[in-house]
């Protein structure tokens, strides 16, 4: 997303988690994902970057649903800093 200045679950291609988990071999059909862009400036620290993008997921239902689903077994988290500081954040569930 960072690099081909697009914020969307799915690619400029259509392509969407689901896509991206079959094509590493999960075929499950329970998966999930939360996506999240800050720009935090230069002041803001690590852990309050973190704070305000989890505060944010879990103020929207759909993320906050993904988040407290049982059902998943595992989380990735992926961050990416722009040299513009912008950070990306997206959070896989499996």
């Amino acid at each position: 997303m960072a690099t081909r200045e697009y914020f969307d679950h799915h690619s400029p291609e259509g392509e969407g988690p689901g896509d991206r988990y079959r094509d590493h071999d999960h075929n499950d059909r329970s998966y999930g994902e939360n996506i999240a862009f800050e720009q935090p400036g230069p002041t803001i620290s690590p852990t309050e970057l973190a704070e305000r993008i989890v505060d944010g997921w879990m103020d929207s239902p759909g993320h906050r649903e993904n988040i407290l689903e049982t059902q998943f077994e595992a989380e990735g988290i992926g961050l990416y800093t722009r040299p513009d500081g912008t950070v990306f954040v997206t959070q896989n569930f499996k």
